[in-house]
């Protein structure tokens, strides 16, 4: 059996567990698509008149919130980890070398974050469409939203977050199976 199918057999087998890891991931790319989304509408920045004054608190907010995002990705994997270090302590006993063991627990992430990602970015282009209107609602503009600025997000979107998966695993893995980081 191969490293990812033992990947693909333990995520269905034990679905409660990694859901729990899985949803704070999701929450995580909504909420930044969500807001960079508002950060790339130029309709509702150009309806508030200080183009000037907001994009520059968009790209920073952005940056921020990117960082917040990874911080909590990287908590949710160590929790999700210290979690699994019976079973990690398994494979290590039936004979698994820990480089397998890193292998198959960095397989497993990725399947959740690419997973995470196509729902992430399909939830977060129908709220931020929806958080859109209710803003332009608050703040009393009449508009008509378009969704032109949506590839460029979505590009940008799929460049940011799966270095965010990547980074945690790779942190965690390395610290909970002794072997140095980037090691594969």
């Amino acid at each position: 059996m191969t490293v990812f199918n033992l990947a693909r057999r333990n995520i269905q087998k034990d679905v409660q567990q990694y859901l729990l890891y899985f949803y704070p991931m999701v929450c995580s790319i909504i909420i930044y698509f969500t807001f960079v989304s508002l950060q790339y509408n130029r309709q509702i920045i150009g309806a508030a008149g200080m183009l000037d004054k907001i994009e520059p608190a968009f790209a920073a907010s952005s940056i921020f919130l990117l960082i917040f995002a990874a911080f909590f990705i990287w908590y949710s994997n160590a929790f999700f980890m210290r979690k699994r270090k019976k079973e990690i302590a398994l494979y290590t006993l039936f004979g698994f070398p820990k480089k397998k063991v890193a292998q198959l627990l960095f397989c497993e992430n990725i399947l959740l974050g690419i997973a995470a990602i196509i729902i992430g970015i399909l939830a977060g282009a129908f709220l931020s469409k929806l958080f859109a209107m209710l803003l332009v609602k608050l703040m009393g503009f009449f508009l008509s939203l378009n969704s032109r600025y949506l590839s460029k997000l979505q590009f940008r979107q799929s460049l940011c977050f799966p270095s965010s998966f990547c980074s945690p695993p790779l942190i965690t893995i390395g610290s909970s199976t002794g072997l140095p980081c980037f090691s594969f």
